[in-house]
């Protein structure tokens, strides 16, 4: 008697979903809801995203479409798919990238939803010349010289596609990376690169449209007095002098080819639309298919779910910036900024992640005391490990703060800058009062990376009136100080440390000018709010008006409020910005169940990790 598992060529393992699709095949070659057979409970298939179009004069090949073959997809009912058009065509410069194509696109990427990358564009002689961009496969370099864009926009393992080809001449175009080879380097002075070669899916799928199931080749570069031949499947011939530049074929996801310029006709190939085309599985419970098991093999995913090692992310936490202060204030400061590359977690945790607001604005005109410090952020561990937090920032002190006006001292704790230390610290108002370390950043005490910086001080002597306020201090620079009574200080500059990516957050905020002739302090880089200036009624003020709060999730620190008549003095200051959260780590765990923040699950930033962004409080859940 046979072994189980002989008859059907398979191999015993981990418990497989029974399946009766009947092996039915199907091609989607527009976009809308697939319909299964309703015993269909797991399909192969093969997403093919659209190919880019060529680029020109001297044009490169268009990159093909990224292409995958998925084994074994969990399905259960009908399926939503994208189908990415192919880019459109061009004359000058730079080819059109196509569109991604996506089976699923409700479900959870890289569980049951899949996306492919459009083409990149074929380079083109434009003074400079200009590169390939990259895509599913790169486009082909176009003039001298230039390189081919890169493939594998996606990351994905298995590749998606290849790089295009490159371009050494002035007037020949590199071909269009394809999904199973690199576009060809344009040969010399008299000939386009070929397109990059297509892949041949018909021994899984049968015989599918004009290419035979062959899908994803890039399209050939402009050459004299050759063009480059498209790759198969799909892939446009470049132009030649007088021979138009051939368009990718229709659902394969190929390249056009590259223009040549003149004579007429003048235009790049059009990249072709992409294809999904899917197998409806017949599976035995407990039996895996035979190819299904090797294919799982080869890419590390058989049995299912992988094993899973994330021990560590890159951590950025930053706080709430300070709220705005009265009029003649200096700026408030920036949230703390603080980040850590290696923060550990432990498998099976779940995170509380709070999100700092931004401070509350000065309280009403005349006597108000001032805003309100930012809010913490932090990321918990709800009991495992250590909480990692920065500090919200610091308020600017109210100007003729020496004064209690109508509201006692006492009321404001005995503080009487009104002002308090914080992530970074608030400028100081007009009065210039010492305060000892009421206007210090970096309150948490941290070492050897402060989270922040000291707001800056007025101009006048300690306990003399007179004078603008100082600017807060943002997480990369302190707050400009004020050396003379004309312009009020400028927030102190966010900081980019953090290597998840280059943008600027938590600068502080300007300081306000009692004078409307003179200019109130700008906000630092990063977020921060503009301070405002005086407005005497009904005449036109000088400088820059009213202030401005800090930016949304940034962890600004507000500008210091205006002083004087309306419209600036009613509208009073404005709240500090909102901290953040980011969460970053590699792309190889992201859609593996691990929620919280957005995006849940996405394409990966560049080098292949994937981010977490939290706006507001919640909770991070890394489930294995």
């Amino acid at each position: 008697m046979a072994k189980s598992g002989s008859i059907t060529g398979g191999i015993i393992g981990k418990v497989n979903k029974a399946s009766f699709g009947k092996n039915k095949v199907t091609s989607v070659t527009g976009t809308g809801t697939h319909s299964m057979d309703s015993g269909t409970r797991l399909v192969n298939t093969v997403v093919v995203a659209g190919g880019a179009s060529g680029g020109g004069p001297s044009g490169g090949g268009g990159g093909a479409g990224g292409l995958r073959n998925l084994s074994s997809v969990p399905v259960c009912g009908p399926v939503a798919i994208t189908i990415g058009g192919g880019g459109a065509t061009a004359s000058c410069c730079t080819g059109t990238t196509g569109c991604n194509s996506i089976f699923n696109t409700a479900g959870a990427e890289g569980n049951s939803k899949f996306t492919t990358s459009g083409g990149g564009g074929g380079g083109g002689a434009c003074e400079p010349s200009q590169a390939g961009l990259p895509g599913g496969s790169g486009g082909g370099g176009g003039g001298t010289p230039a390189a081919g864009g890169t493939g594998n926009a996606g990351c994905y393992t298995p590749s998606e596609g290849n790089a295009g080809g490159i371009s050494p001449s002035t007037d020949e175009g590199g071909g269009g990376g394809g999904h199973t080879s690199v576009g060809g380097n344009a040969p010399g002075p008299t000939a386009g690169g070929v397109g990059g070669t297509g892949t041949d899916l018909s021994p899984g799928y049968g015989c599918i449209g004009p290419t035979c199931s062959v899908f994803g080749g890039g399209g050939g570069g402009r050459g004299d007095p050759a063009g480059g031949a498209g790759g198969p499947g799909g892939g446009g011939a470049g132009k030649s002098p007088g021979v138009a530049a051939v368009a990718g074929t229709t659902n394969t996801g190929g390249g056009g080819g590259g223009s040549g310029g003149g004579p007429a006709p003048t235009a790049s190939g059009a990249g072709g639309s992409g294809i999904v085309v899917i197998k409806e599985l017949t599976c035995t419970s407990g039996m895996w298919p035979q190819q299904s098991n090797f294919q799982q093999m080869e890419s590390a995913t058989w049995p299912l779910p992988p094993a899973v090692t994330m021990s560590t992310i890159n951590l950025l936490v930053i706080a709430g910036g300070g709220g705005g202060a009265g009029g003649q204030s200096g700026g408030s400061g920036g949230g703390g900024y603080r980040f850590c590359t290696t923060m550990p977690i432990s498998p099976g945790s779940t995170y509380k992640v709070t999100v700092g607001g931004g401070g509350a604005a000065t309280l009403g005109p005349g006597v108000s005391p001032g805003g309100s410090s930012g809010v913490n952020s932090s990321f918990d561990t709800l009991g495992v490990g250590c909480t990692y937090s920065s500090t919200g920032g610091g308020v600017g002190s109210y100007g003729n703060n020496a004064q209690p006006y109508n509201t006692p001292i006492t009321a404001m704790g005995g503080n009487p800058c009104r002002s308090a230390p914080g992530g970074s610290g608030g400028g100081r108002g007009e009065s210039n009062i010492p305060c000892g370390g009421a206007h210090t950043g970096n309150k948490g005490g941290y070492s050897p990376q402060p989270e922040g910086n000291d707001g800056g001080v007025n101009w006048s002597p300690p306990g003399q009136y007179g004078g603008p306020g100082g600017g807060g201090g943002g997480a990369g620079a302190v707050g400009t100080p004020i050396p003379i009574n004309t312009t009020a200080g400028a927030g102190g500059a966010g900081s980019s440390a953090w290597p998840g990516d280059c943008t600027l957050r938590a600068g502080g905020g300007g300081g306000s000018n009692g004078s409307a002739i003179y200019s109130s302090g700008a906000g630092g880089p990063g977020g921060g709010g503009k301070g405002g200036n005086t407005w005497t009624a009904p005449a036109a003020y000088g400088g820059e008006g009213c202030n401005s709060g800090g930016q949304l999730n940034t962890g600004g620190g507000a500008g210091a409020a205006a002083q004087g008549a309306a419209p600036c003095y009613a509208l009073l200051s404005k709240n500090g910005g909102s901290g953040v959260v980011k969460i970053q780590f590699p792309d190889a765990f992201a859609c593996k169940g691990i929620t919280g923040g957005s995006p849940a699950c996405g394409a990966a930033t560049p080098g292949c990790t994937h981010t977490h962004t939290f706006l507001a409080t919640g909770c991070f859940v890394i489930p294995f």
